[in-house]
């Protein structure tokens, strides 16, 4: 799904999400300083087939990813955000999005990730000390619980917030800090 958004965004060839639609705007209309964000929520483990994008977070083929950004697995949430975040979505416009020092300094065309999990916990309370040294990411095959925490490094490679609901009440408080985080930024 993470992936199929990702598609709709960059507006992909073939893509199966709003076939037609395209959401970037051109640049007479500000293209080149959009920008996209995606909240991706679930109450569940990952179960979707293979997205198909390698080890993006650990190829070090960008000054994106890398340090605590990779692990050594391919194909997990985490290497889909990276994919949507270090890639330029929209090639062909000027790179005037703006950035947020130290923590999203793309200022191309990219995606930034929000997860949030409603329930479910992972095994990691917070996000690496720092972005240069390795981290030492939970493999997500290995268990369900690990799967949460590759929630958590999917935002942390979209330089987005991975949050976490247990209740109705946490779910209203999470999507409101999405927002506002997201309102920050724009």
């Amino acid at each position: 799904t993470m992936r199929r958004v990702g598609q709709y965004v960059e507006c992909a060839a073939n893509r199966t999400l709003f076939p037609t639609d395209c959401p970037a705007l051109s640049e007479a209309a500000g293209g080149s300083c959009q920008q996209n964000f995606l909240i991706f929520m679930t109450d569940g483990f990952e179960n979707g087939a293979s997205p198909q994008v390698g080890n993006a977070d650990g190829d070090r083929n960008t000054r994106f990813d890398g340090g605590a950004y990779a692990d050594t697995q391919s194909n997990t949430l985490a290497d889909v955000a990276m994919h949507y975040y270090e890639r330029d979505l929209q090639p062909s416009l000027p790179n005037n999005v703006p950035i947020t020092p130290g923590i999203d300094e793309a200022n191309h065309q990219h995606m930034v990730t929000y997860t949030v999990s409603f329930g479910p916990t992972g095994t990691l309370t917070s996000d690496p000390p720092n972005r240069t040294d390795p981290f030492n990411w939970p493999n997500p095959f290995a268990t369900d619980t690990a799967k949460i925490d590759d929630l958590r490094h999917a935002a942390y490679n979209g330089r987005g917030l991975f949050l976490n609901a247990n209740d109705p009440q946490q779910l209203q408080d999470a999507l409101r800090t999405a927002f506002l985080n997201i309102a920050d930024r724009t």
